[in-house]
C-alpha cells in the first residue's frame, strides 16, 4: 500500500483480547467476521495510507490477533500492554511513519471516508492533531485523529499520569490552549446522538442488529446506510442508549 505524499501516513490499530468490559471482543462476530477484520478490511480503501499496522501487546492471547492482522496481509507490531502511548511510539517507529492515524479496536464502522477527509485536514492545516470527532464531529465508534509521530514522542516526555498513557491523546484535549486542534464537522446526516463503538454487550447486539437490517436491505456495511438504518428504525437507537462512555 504507497501513497504519493511527501510524508509516511499509517493508520495504527490498537486492539487487545484483555478489553476489560468486553474481553475478546476483538475477535467476536459481526455477520460472519471478527470485528478487527472488518476495521482492518476497510481501511485499505484509504487514498491516503501507505501503511495498516495492528498494534496489540505481548501477552499470549493477543497472538490470534496478530495471526489474523498476517492472514488480512496487514502488518502487526506487538507493544506495551497498558502503556499505550508507548505502543504507538514504538509501533511508529518501527515503520518509520511520519504521521499516525489513531484509531481503536472499538470502533468497526471507522468510516473511511471520513478518515480520508481528516487526513487531508491535517495536512492542509498542520494542526498538532485532526480528528472527525468531538461535539460536532461523526458518530462515536466511527472516528478517527491523525497527528505526527513526532507530537507523539513529545507527548511521551510530558505525560505522566497513567490514564493519559493509556488514552494517548487524552492530554492535548485537557490542554487545548495549549495546542492546535482541528475539527473536521460531520455532514448534517451524521449529527446525532447514535452510539456505533463497541464497548459493552448491548453495544455488540445493537451492531449485529444494524448488520442484519443492512444485509436484508442488500446494502452495505457502512456508515452512510447505518445512518439512514437508525431514520428508519428509531427504536434501535435504544437497545445501547443507557451505555455511559467513559469519561476522564
Amino acid at each position: 500500500m504507497k501513497n504519493s505524499f511527501s510524508k509516511k501516513i499509517g493508520a495504527v490499530i490498537q486492539a487487545r483480547m484483555g478489553s476489560e468490559r468486553l474481553p475478546g471482543k476483538a475477535l467476536m462476530k459481526v455477520g460472519g467476521k471478527p470485528i478487527l477484520e472488518h476495521i482492518l478490511g476497510n481501511l485499505k480503501a484509504s487514498k491516503y495510507l501507505s501503511q495498516i499496522i495492528l498494534a496489540t501487546t505481548k501477552q499470549d492471547e493477543d497472538t490470534a490477533l496478530l495471526e489474523l492482522a498476517e492472514k488480512l496481509q496487514v502488518d502487526g507490531f506487538a507493544g506495551s500492554e497498558n502503556d499505550v502511548l508507548t505502543r504507538y511510539i514504538d509501533a511508529a517507529n518501527a515503520f518509520q511513519l511520519d504521521v499516525v492515524v489513531r484509531i481503536t479496536g472499538d470502533n468497526i464502522l471507522t468510516d473511511v471516508e471520513g478518515m480520508d477527509k481528516t487526513i487531508a485536514l491535517y495536512l492542509k492545516r498542520e494542526p498538532d492533531v485532526a480528528t472527525n470527532g468531538g461535539e460536532e464531529g461523526y458518530p462515536l465508534g466511527t472516528a478517527v485523529e491523525v497527528l505526527s509521530a513526532s507530537l507523539l514522542q513529545k507527548l511521551n516526555k510530558i505525560v505522566c499520569f497513567h490514564e493519559e498513557r493509556e488514552h494517548v491523546t487524552l492530554h492535548l484535549y485537557k490542554n487545548q490552549e495549549k495546542y492546535r486542534i482541528s475539527y473536521l464537522k460531520a455532514p448534517v446526516a451524521y449529527k446525532n446522538n447514535i452510539r456505533l463503538t463497541i464497548d459493552s454487550p448491548e453495544d455488540l447486539a445493537l451492531i449485529r442488529l444494524v448488520y442484519e437490517k443492512l444485509r436484508e436491505r442488500k446494502e452495505d456495511f457502512k456508515l452512510p446506510f447505518v445512518v439512514k438504518c437508525f431514520r428508519k428504525h428509531k427504536e434501535i437507537v435504544k437497545i445501547n442508549s443507557h451505555i455511559k462512555q467513559r469519561s476522564f
